[in-house]
């Protein structure tokens, strides 16, 4: 599954260190001085080794894999918030429903953009953390919920369906018309043979991985002043258009 083959998910965090701290770093020239380098990050403590793996992944005695659905030899605590999704008709549908926002490597993603488990902080050191994500999803340093009760209800949704959820039907039999199918062939990155599905975990789920390849490998935004780590450029709102019919 494509998916698990791009993405051992990394740390998700990003910076506000000064520009020249990343100059050069472009788009898909992979992770190395990108604002997920958590070894370049403003305020945080270096690992000792100067390893930039080391903040996500461990070869050895990583944490206990059977804790979670994904747990990619993980060394980083896990966020412990319970989230509050995005609501919409068409995701609250019977087995639409969201039972899990952090499916995946949404929940990886969250321990560092949770605002309360520092981005710094690996191998399971909770003392090893220094540098804490506390602005909001409009903040360089964004922790995404906003505040302590975990509320992502301004935020994309993440943990649904999309396979239940996408579809031609009318909006009266639960499925959206204007989402693509999840086999829908996509021209992204410019790649025209790359469905929807490759996109999802377990080829069904929607996750923050869906939209962010936070490895700086296939990473198509185009420019290191504003790189969020998506697989479509912005422009043209083409990431959005990769799913959205409209």
């Amino acid at each position: 599954m494509r998916i698990l083959n791009l993405l051992m998910i990394a740390v998700v965090a990003t910076s506000t260190a000064p520009a020249d701290a990343f100059a050069g770093v472009a788009s898909g020239t992979g992770i190395a001085l990108s604002k997920h380098d958590i070894n370049t990050l403003a305020g945080a403590a270096r690992d000792d080794q100067q390893r930039i793996c080391a903040f996500c992944h461990t070869p050895h005695h990583a944490m206990d894999p059977s804790a979670q659905d994904y747990m990619p030899l993980w060394s980083h605590n896990l966020t412990q918030q319970n989230y509050i999704s995005y609501k919409s008709p068409t995701i609250e549908v019977d087995a639409r429903n969201i039972t899990d926002p952090l499916a995946g490597p949404s929940r990886l993603c969250m321990s560092c953009h949770d605002g309360i488990i520092a981005a710094d902080q690996h191998y399971g050191d909770m003392a090893t953390g220094t540098k804490f994500l506390t602005g909001d999803s409009f903040t360089p340093e964004a922790n995404m919920a906003i505040g302590a009760s975990g509320d992502l209800t301004r935020d994309h949704p993440i943990g649904f369906d999309y396979t239940k959820v996408a579809g031609a039907g009318a909006n009266a039999d639960g499925t959206d018309k204007r989402i693509f199918a999840a086999d829908g062939t996509l021209t992204f990155r410019g790649n025209p043979a790359v469905l929807v599905r490759d996109q999802l975990y377990q080829g069904r789920i929607m996750t923050c991985a869906t939209c962010h390849d936070v490895h700086n490998r296939d990473n198509n935004n185009g420019g290191a002043d504003k790189n969020y780590f998506v697989y479509a450029p912005l422009k043209d709102s083409q990431l959005c258009l990769t799913c959205h019919d409209k």
